[in-house]
């Protein structure tokens, strides 16, 4: 994540989608990125997250 936010300039609220995007994108340095099969086990723990109430 501190990789994608870089490119923004500037801190901001980023969430599960900007979380999904920067760990599959194609411009985020390949030992950052999720492998391919490793794509499913991260989305399943990123959503577990997500749904969690406060």
């Amino acid at each position: 994540m501190h990789a994608y936010n870089a490119l923004h300039w500037d801190w901001h609220h980023l969430g599960l989608t900007d979380l999904l995007d920067a760990a599959e994108a194609e411009w985020i340095p390949e030992h950052l990125r999720i492998r391919p099969d490793d794509r499913a086990a991260f989305r399943a723990w990123a959503m577990e997250i997500a749904n969690r109430t406060a």
